[in-house]
């Protein structure tokens, strides 16, 4: 890693933020009485508290609604990146040696991640905005030697998009293809300020890309196979029907984990959601989003990633779910439903199945029957299912899925 990411020397373990402590010893969120379990700020205060990022404008309150200001952002970027700093030098005629944040300033600017607000000033007092956020991060993580690829396309989803200051505009491309920052209220808000709970919101969402890690190949911003995360394009969509909102909750209700690895080469399974046949676009993202988590949490997915397809370099109102299931040492029920699928299908193969293969059917054991029983109920709707589509001397591959015991998915 670069150097100015070296551990802060000792003499700067406490610091003070204009009242609000710094301490060496990180807070936790149960320490705070006004972030409750529930609200949407929860989890990224406790990701800031654990990791010392900031910590509380007391000992029991946070503050979550109070503005972060210029300073502040650029120290708590600087307490994340462990850096060293000096304060003895004056890069900005508003910043003093004295200041709690000089030597993350001098630090920021030294290593040309921050250059002030112009006229020899870096404006600490000053709420930060959004787009300066962006830059920052963008800033820093290029430094690093991080992920700094993202889609020209990205921000175009916002009907403010155009409201980005030029100097920002590619940070502001990046914060979005990464998921950093996501719009408020439909909107992208690049000159709106932030609030301590934003700020702990945008350094946990930014939190792999600031250790400096990559997704990949740098994408070119114009095919989507090679974007790091997802960007669903309002091409043809009204605000409130954004398809953005099906990753969101997604995200939010199933146990399997983003995995921008994967793609129809390596997933084990492949879904393609498509819009456009689904009619009214207001059901169109319920019935996406509910398929979609019932598909994830059915089949025991442990990963997943949901791409949008193009046609001829335009979004195509269509998505790709891929998703790979752990695997898992057969039970007993599914032993005897292979061996009587196989003696069918003497030429078929068993195996983890990827690519244009879609479901057949889904099959409950039942529990007043026995094993053999049940063995011969599942693998006989299996066997109905494939023939229709082979004859049992054909060579072929299938899959048989039980994700929870006794629960049966069937493939061809």
């Amino acid at each position: 890693m670069k150097k100015f990411r070296r551990i802060i020397a000792a003499t700067m373990a406490t610091l003070t933020f204009a009242g609000i402590s710094l301490s060496a010893g990180a807070a936790q969120v149960s320490d705070f009485k006004d972030v409750k379990p529930g609200a949407w700020y929860y989890s990224a205060v406790e990701y800031a508290a654990r990791e010392g990022l900031f910590s509380g404008t007391s000992k029991t309150t946070f503050s979550p609604e109070q503005a972060m200001t210029r300073g502040m952002f650029v120290t708590v970027l600087g307490k994340q990146a462990k850096a060293e700093g000096s304060a003895n030098r004056n890069s900005f005629s508003d910043v003093k040696s004295s200041d709690y944040f000089a030597p993350y300033v001098e630090w920021a600017a030294g290593n040309g991640i921050v250059s002030g607000t112009g006229n020899g000033k870096f404006s600490p007092n000053q709420s930060v905005t959004r787009e300066q956020m962006a830059v920052i991060l963008y800033n820093y993580v290029g430094k690093i030697g991080g992920d700094t690829s993202y889609s020209d396309n990205a921000v175009n989803r916002f009907p403010d998009s155009r409201k980005v200051s030029g100097f920002a505009e590619k940070a502001m491309q990046w914060a979005v293809s990464h998921r950093i920052l996501s719009g408020s209220d439909g909107k992208l808000l690049p000159q709106g300020t932030a609030t301590r709970a934003q700020v702990a919101q945008v350094f946990m969402n930014a939190r792999d890309l600031l250790a400096g890690e990559q997704n990949g190949d740098e994408p070119n911003g114009n095919d989507p196979s090679e974007l790091p995360q997802l960007i669903l394009h309002s091409h043809s969509w009204a605000e409130d029907q954004n398809p953005y909102e099906i990753l969101e909750q997604v995200l939010a209700g199933t146990d399997a984990k983003w995995n921008p690895n994967l793609n129809r080469n390596n997933a084990y399974r492949e879904i393609v959601i498509d819009f456009v046949d689904w009619g009214d676009s207001h059901q169109t993202a319920a019935w996406a989003i509910f398929n979609t988590l019932e598909l994830l949490n059915d089949t025991g997915a442990d990963s997943f990633y949901i791409l949008e397809e193009y046609a001829n370099g335009v979004p195509s109102e269509m998505l790709t779910l891929y998703y790979t299931i752990p695997e898992k040492a057969d039970s007993a029920l599914m032993v005897e439903v292979k061996k009587l699928v196989q003696k069918e299908f003497p030429n078929a193969t068993f195996k983890i199945m990827g690519g244009g293969h879609g479901w057949q059917g889904f099959m409950e054991a039942d529990s007043d029957l026995t094993l053999a029983q049940n063995a011969q109920r599942v693998a006989a709707t299996e066997i109905r299912y494939l023939k229709e589509w082979y004859s049992p001397s054909d060579t072929f591959t299938y899959w048989i899925s039980e994700p929870k015991p006794g629960i049966f998915y069937f493939f061809y």
